[in-house]
């Protein structure tokens, strides 16, 4: 079918940063009826719907689970002398409960991660699935960020 996509690449985005990037499919004159895509790993921080047109698809929201930061804490106002602390890994924004004593923040150092979306476009004459990548920087100086929204609770 030799169904081209534009943009061949989709524009490369921060970690933890809105997006919306809309594909177009051109199946090389054939009249697309629909397009739609899937994330190769699971991101609960990106939404796929299909269109405005039939022969597009709307990849948003942002990428929640690219990197793998790790966390350790305990209660409020206890220490790791009177419990085992706890320690989690992965997004920390909505896994790390709030109001804790957080004393241990591992920020994942990786430059950058490389995501594919594997676009389905289908036509009269078919079906074909095409990837496309994104690049999704990490924000390794974002921590402070973190940190900051974290504790905030503080002031």
């Amino acid at each position: 079918m030799a169904t081209i996509l534009e943009p061949e690449e989709m524009t490369s985005v921060v970690r933890e940063t809105l997006f919306t990037q809309t594909i177009t499919a051109n199946a090389n004159g054939a009249s697309v009826t629909s397009v739609t895509a899937s994330l190769s790993v699971s991101d609960p921080g990106i939404i796929i719907t299909s269109g405005p047109n039939s022969d597009q698809v709307t990849i948003s929201g942002k990428h929640t689970s690219a990197f793998t930061d790790t966390a350790t804490y305990v209660t409020k106002g206890s220490s790791n002398k009177l419990e085992t602390p706890i320690t989690i890994t992965g997004d920390l924004n909505n896994d790390l409960p709030v109001k804790q004593d957080l004393y241990i923040y591992k920020p994942d150092p990786t430059g950058s991660v490389t995501r594919t979306f594997n676009v389905i476009v289908t036509t009269a004459g078919g079906t074909e699935t095409i990837p496309i990548t994104q690049v999704v920087e990490n924000n390794v100086a974002g921590f402070t960020t973190f940190i900051n929204n974290y504790f905030s609770y503080l002031r």
